[in-house]
This record gives structure tokens, C-alpha cells and sequence, in this order.
């Protein structure tokens, strides 16, 4: 018996996107099987992941809030005259039958997000025709009965979905992402003196990676507040790319740290794991993230991970004691688990750490678990 399932995202998210890591490697751990047919429903898809099955729904948008209700109408018109076994959205869409919750509960995303957002920033938030069409599609989506099954990558997301909506919790299952271990991976002999000095970082100096676009919502900013009491053996390397890019570079110069911050804009996905691999220690004091790639990419070259209780990874960190969790509002906190890790013996330690959680990713277990949940549905 042949499964006909249909996958279903807008575009992908730039170079350096952890939406589109994700899908393409759903899309090659489920082509391995003979006896499942996929479709990639999307406005476009560039990856070579994508090529095979891409269906192209590209209707005419105005702005924002336009383009995902005209996708989302597309999506609705073309699965009412095509048929599929399972529907599996990573769009917030209702009337599929499984949800891939990756990038959380947008109802989350706005309360975490107003906490640190100011007065304007919150009216504005309020009045957002956009906010309110996800904020009802969402609802609609996760209390219908035609929706069966919700992936959510970390038991935060799965409890938050169960918090905030009608649904059954026995619909909510937790499937971690993968990582690729083999290009993820530890710098060997003197690669990782070689690429630090390639962008003007000492051999010796204890490196931070902060890695992730929107600059907002990663918490940039407090990263940089933390940063700058730090001495002047350690730098910070920050790849992504945001907007308001040059309002960070200023406040690294006005806390008088800017000379030991490169940044490094958005990188292709290739040029990642050399990048983890300059580094010693991943920050990311993220607002909220229901698991970011970028963890596991960084466990995997043997980081410790620095981040929040709004960050899925609270699931896997603590317990391998690989890095450290902090409160989102604590630049305090932040800075003295950065100086932490000044600590040589320790760095080493927890970099062995690291590296034997993120082996536990794996394709076949991801794949495994997609099919599980796919028999469990046509069944």
C-alpha cells in the first residue's frame, strides 16, 4: 500500500532557515520508504530535498497578512480537487490532519514577546490584522476534529498546545528533529585555530557563537548586554541577519565590546558547521524557541548550549549537563554562565557532553517515529 501524504509549507525561511533544514530532511528520511508518496506543497523550494514531488501554489499577495491568507485559500482550493492520505502542515491550516508545531504556539510567541516589548510595541502587537488571522487560524486548527495528530518538537510545545487550546492530549506527540552528526561535527588538529584566524579571532581567545535571524526574538541584545563584562580573552561571533542589523552593531560599540563582536551576517547552510567549529560555546538567550536547530547543529560540534526556559532544548540540556538555562530577563545570570565557561576543564568536559546527547538525534529515529505516527493515523 502505497501512502500518499502531502507536506505542506509557504517557502523556505532564507539560507540559514531551521524550517527548511527540517523539511528537507523529512523529505529525504521519507523517500527512503517505497511505500510512501510525498508532495511539497509551497510557493517555492529551492533545496535539492525539494525538487522531486513540489507542487507550486504561488498566488498574487499584497503584504504580509495577505500572503498567508491567499496561500492558505490556494492550499484549501487544491487539496479539494486532489486526494491525499494524510495532509501534514507546517503552515498553520485548518482541516490538516497532522500539525508540525515548529515553530510553537503563536499565542505564546505574543505573550512572551509583549514581556520584554514596549508600550508602542504592544498597541501595535494588539491592532495586528496579522497577528489576529494566525491567532484564529491557530484556534481553529488545533480544536478541529479533522486535525488528528500535532508533531511537537519538545515536550514545552506539546504542554503549551495542551495549556492554551480544546484538544486531546493523546493527539500531541513529541518528535525531536534530527541533525546530520557528520557534518556536525568537532574540529580536528588545527582547523579551529585556522578559521579563527580568518576572521581576526586569537587562537587562545574562549569564542561564543549566537546563531539564528531576528535579532529580537534571539535576544541579541541582552547576549551583547552579558557579553560586555566579560574580559578581553573572550569574543562573540553572530550569524543571522535582522532588520534593524545596525542598530546592534551600535550598541556593541556603546558597551565597549564591539572590537571583540564579528559580525558575520546570514551564512549559507554549507558555510554552518565550520562556524560552530570557530566557536567553543553556543549563547542563545532566546525569548522563545520551541527547539531551534541551531542547538542541535551545536551540541553535535561539541558546544555547550546557553539558553532559556522559553527554548524547547530545557528538555535535553539540563540533563545531559550540557550548558546552562537561564531566565530571558536576567543579563545578569547570562553574563556569569558565559563566564562559566572560562573554566578550561569544564569547557572540555561538557564539550563531550554535548556532542554524545546531539549522536542520539538521528535520522532513523525521526523517520521511525514519522512512520509510527503515520500507521497509528491510517489505521
Amino acid at each position: 500500500m502505497t501512502i500518499e501524504v502531502a507536506l505542506i509549507r509557504q517557502e523556505q525561511t532564507g539560507g540559514d532557515g531551521g524550517a527548511q533544514a527540517i523539511i528537507d530532511l523529512m523529505l529525504q528520511a521519507l523517500r527512503q520508504r517505497q511505500d510512501i508518496k510525498l508532495s511539497l506543497l509551497c510557493r517555492q523550494w529551492d533545496s535539492a530535498a525539494g525538487s522531486e514531488g513540489k507542487v507550486i501554489i504561488d498566488p498574487p499577495f499584497r503584504g504580509r497578512r495577505d500572503k498567508q491568507r491567499s496561500f492558505n485559500q490556494a492550499v484549501k482550493d487544491y487539496l479539494g480537487n486532489h486526494s491525499f492520505d494524510i495532509i501534514q502542515s507546517h503552515e498553520r491550516l485548518n482541516g490538516c490532519h497532522i500539525f508540525r508545531a515548529g515553530d510553537g504556539v503563536h499565542k505564546v510567541w505574543l505573550q512572551q514577546r509583549a514581556k520584554t516589548a514596549n508600550l508602542l510595541q504592544r498597541w501595535w502587537q494588539s491592532k495586528s490584522s496579522y497577528h489576529r488571522d494566525l491567532l484564529a487560524e491557530e484556534k481553529l486548527m488545533f480544536e478541529s476534529d479533522s486535525l488528528q495528530k500535532v508533531i511537537c518538537n519538545s515536550n514545552m510545545v506539546r504542554e503549551e498546545v495542551a495549556r492554551n487550546f480544546a484538544i486531546d492530549k493523546h493527539k500531541l506527540a513529541v518528535i525531536y528533529n534530527a541533525v546530520d552528526s557528520q557534518s556536525y561535527k568537532p574540529a580536528e588538529g588545527q582547523v579551529k585555530a585556522e578559521l579563527r584566524q580568518a576572521v581576526d579571532i586569537p587562537e587562545s581567545a574562549l569564542v561564543f557563537i549566537f546563531a539564528g535571524s531576528g535579532f529580537e526574538r534571539k535576544n541579541l541584545g541582552a547576549t551583547l548586554r552579558a557579553f560586555s563584562q566579560l574580559p578581553e580573552n573572550c569574543y562573540l561571533v553572530v550569524v543571522g541577519r535582522d532588520k534593524k542589523h545596525r542598530a546592534y552593531h551600535r550598541l556593541a560599540n556603546q558597551l565597549n565590546c564591539g572590537n571583540r563582536v564579528r559580525f558575520l551576517g546570514a551564512q549559507e547552510k554549507s558555510k554552518m558547521p565550520t562556524l560552530y567549529q570557530l566557536a567553543d560555546v553556543l549563547v542563545l538567550p532566546t525569548i522563545y524557541d520551541p527547539f531551534p536547530n541551531v542547538i542541535l547543529e551545536a551540541l553535535a560540534t561539541g558546544l555547550p548550549c546557553i539558553t532559556t526556559a522559553n527554548c524547547g532544548a530545557v528538555d535535553v540540556i539540563p540533563g545531559a549537563n550540557c550548558g546552562v538555562i537561564v531566565e530571558v530577563a536576567d543579563d545578569q545570570g547570562l553574563a556569569d554562565a558565559m563566564a562559566g565557561y572560562q573554566d578550561a576543564e569544564r569547557l572540555n568536559v561538557e564539550s563531550g557532553r554535548a556532542r554524545e546527547l546531539a549522536l542520539t538525534f538521528t535520522q532513523q529515529r525521526m523517520q521511525t517515529s514519522l512512520l509510527s505516527l503515520y500507521r497509528e493515523i491510517l489505521n
